[in-house]
C-alpha cells in the first residue's frame, strides 16, 4: 500500500488509531513482522512485541522491541527507543523475528506469564526467552534465551515462523515451526517441526525421557552435572556403558531418538576426569574405567573437556566434551 494512502477499515483510518508507534531511525521498518500481544509481568495487561530490520553491530540480525502494557495501553504516541526490552540478533541477515512473523508472545507453560519466541531463519535458529529476562528489561540477545533450537540442514530457512499451541491438552503450549527448504526427505521438500516441552530450560519443563530396557534417554538440553541431577531424581544415576554390547545399544539408540537442534546421537554418560586430568572414571568410582569405547582421536586433551557423550556416529564411541555443554543425556535406572 503506497505509503500516502490511508487504510480504511469499516469506515476507520489509520488516523483513528489510539497506540501509534514509530521507528526512529531510517530503515527501521517497524512492524516489519506480525505485532504480538500476550503479558509477562503478570499485571493483566498485554506486553506489546514490534519486529523491525534496524541494522546493528551487523546487517540485518533483526530487532524485536517490546512495550509494557501498562505503559502503551493508555493510548499515545511512541517510537521504539522507549521499549523497555530489545532483543537483537547477533548474526548479519539471521533476519530474528521478522520476514515470516516468527516472532511471538506466548505463555508456554500456563503460569500466566508469557514468554517471547522468535525464529531467525537467516541462520536457522529458533530462540525462547522467559519471561523472568524479558520482565527485567534492557538490551538482550540470542546469548539469554533459555531455549536455542538449531537447523538440520544448512540454509533451510528453520524458524521461519512460530505458532504456539497445545497440541496435547495438558495445559502446556507446543511450539510449530517450519524449515520450508529442509532436504529431510527430498531436495528443498520442506519439514514442519512439533516440539513439546522437554528442554529442561524452563522449570516447568520436564525432561522428555524414552525406555530403551534399564535406559531412560532424556532429550532435554542439560549440563552434565544438571543431567546427573535428574536421573539421580529418578532413583537412577548417568549411563555407565562399561561393555561393547552395552555401549553399542545405548549409542544406537541414541541416535535414534535425537532431535533436530540437539548434538545429534551426542548424549551424555557418566564417564568423567573431573578428578584428575586424563583418569576417566564411571561415576563416584576410584578406579579409572578398565574399558572405554573412545572414538578416533579422543579423548581430546585439555581442561575444557572433561566428560564424555556419545559421538553421534551411532555405533557407540564417546567423545570428551565440556561438561557445562548443554545436551541430551542417558540415565542408567
Amino acid at each position: 500500500i503506497p505509503q500516502d494512502q490511508q487504510v480504511r477499515v469499516g469506515g476507520g483510518a489509520v488516523a483513528d488509531a489510539v497506540l501509534l508507534i514509530l521507528g526512529d531511525g531510517s530503515g527501521d521498518m517497524a512492524g516489519a513482522a506480525d505485532v504480538s500481544a500476550a503479558d509477562i509481568d503478570g499485571d493483566g495487561m498485554a506486553e506489546l512485541v514490534i519486529g523491525s530490520q534496524d541494522d546493528g553491530a551487523v546487517q540485518l540480525p533483526g530487532t524485536l522491541s517490546l512495550f509494557r502494557g501498562s505503559a502503551v495501553g493508555g493510548g499515545g504516541t511512541f517510537s521504539l527507543a522507549e521499549a523497555f526490552a530489545v532483543v537483537e540478533g547477533d548474526a548479519a541477515n539471521g533476519a530474528l523475528g521478522i520476514y515470516g512473523g516468527g516472532a511471538s508472545l506466548a505463555d508456554l507453560g500456563g503460569d500466566g506469564a508469557a514468554e517471547l519466541i522468535a525464529g531467525a531463519s537467516g541462520e536457522g535458529m529458533l530462540y525462547v526467552w522467559g519471561s523472568g529476562v524479558l520482565d527485567a528489561g534492557g538490551s538482550l540477545g540470542p546469548a539469554d534465551a533459555d531455549i536455542a533450537l538449531s537447523q538440520e540442514y544448512s540454509g533451510d530457512q528453520f524458524g521461519r515462523w512460530a505458532v504456539i499451541a497445545d497440541t496435547d491438552g495438558d495445559g502446556q503450549g507446543e511450539i510449530l515451526t517450519g524449515a520450508y527448504r529442509s532436504s529431510a526427505a527430498a531436495s528443498t521438500g520442506g519439514a514442519a517441526y512439533i516440539f513439546r516441552p522437554n528442554y529442561g530450560a524452563v522449570a516447568y519443563w520436564e525432561p522428555d525421557c524414552d525406555a530403551a530396557a534399564d535406559l531412560l534417554l532424556c532429550r532435554a538440553a542439560a549440563s552434565w552435572e544438571a543431567a546427573r541431577t535428574h536421573c539421580q531424581s529418578l532413583g537412577g544415576d548417568l549411563a555407565r556403558l562399561d561393555s561393547a554390547e552395552r555401549a553399542a545399544a545405548a549409542g544406537g539408540a541414541a541416535a535414534d531418538r535425537a532431535l533436530p537442534g540437539s548434538e545429534r546421537g551426542s548424549w551424555w554418560i557418566g564417564l568423567s576426569d573431573q578428578r584428575s586430568e586424563g583418569s576417566w572414571v564411571w561415576l563416584d568410582d576410584a578406579e579409572p574405567a578398565d574399558w572405554t569405547s573412545w572414538a578416533s582421536s579422543e579423548p581430546r586433551s585439555g581442561t575444557d573437556r572433561n566428560c564424555a557423550a556419545t559421538n553421534g556416529t551411532g555405533e557407540g564411541q564417546w567423545e570428551a566434551a565440556d561438561c557445562t555443554e548443554n545436551r541430551p543425556f542417558i540415565c542408567e535406572l
